[in-house]
């Protein structure tokens, strides 16, 4: 919402071409915006967070502090402070977030600030794991090279289930496919933003 609306707004009002008149040029104008919603996003998302924890603290009457989580890495099994996990389950979130900010505006930018671009990125984000698992089950399995199956990142705390999901429908989700694709999706999207920004406003 907050990356559609930062430039919805100049389209709606038909200002944008005032703001691309400035000695600024687009692309810095874009970036600026960009930097700006992620910054405020990892702000916001970190701040919820932190409300998150010490609520529960609060209300459990336990020392975040002195919990531990128990993960298996590297074929160890080990103990880990849980503030640590928990910020680093977090920061791993953070990139479909990232991901998501870019795809709106770029919608915003195809749709000149109309409010169906953002309905698009609202079901694409809410559904893209449905969705996705609707098309491995018709054997379109190259839907494993696209965004899609990778919005949602709470399907790999199962590990369980991506492991069997993988057998079943012989695809390979996984977080390093997740990196990869999502930053090659980025990149495109911000090249075709970037192409976007040529047309007169």
């Amino acid at each position: 919402f907050l990356a559609f609306h930062s430039f919805s707004y100049d389209f709606q009002k038909e200002s944008l071409k005032y703001v691309f008149m400035s000695s600024n040029s687009r692309k810095k104008i874009f970036f600026s915006k960009f930097i700006s919603i992620t910054l405020l996003t990892i702000f916001l998302l970190v701040f919820l967070v932190l409300i998150l924890l010490i609520t529960s603290s609060l209300l459990t009457r336990e020392n975040i502090f002195s919990l531990k989580e128990v993960v298996f890495s590297k074929n160890l099994i080990k103990e880990v402070p849980y503030l640590i996990y928990y910020f680093k389950e977090m920061l791993i979130f953070v990139l479909p977030l990232f991901f998501i900010i870019i795809f709106t505006i770029f919608l915003c930018f195809v749709f000149r600030g109309g409010n169906f671009g953002l309905i698009v990125s609202c079901i694409l984000y809410f559904t893209s794991l449905m969705f996705s698992q609707i098309l491995f089950s018709y054997g379109l399995n190259f839907i494993e090279y696209t965004f899609l199956p990778y919005l949602d990142f709470t399907y790999f705390n199962d590990k369980t289930s991506v492991l069997v999901n993988n057998m079943i429908y012989n695809i390979n989700l996984n977080y390093n496919n997740a990196f990869i694709i999502l930053g090659v999706y980025s990149l495109i999207f911000i090249i075709l933003t970037i192409c976007l920004l040529k047309r007169d406003v």
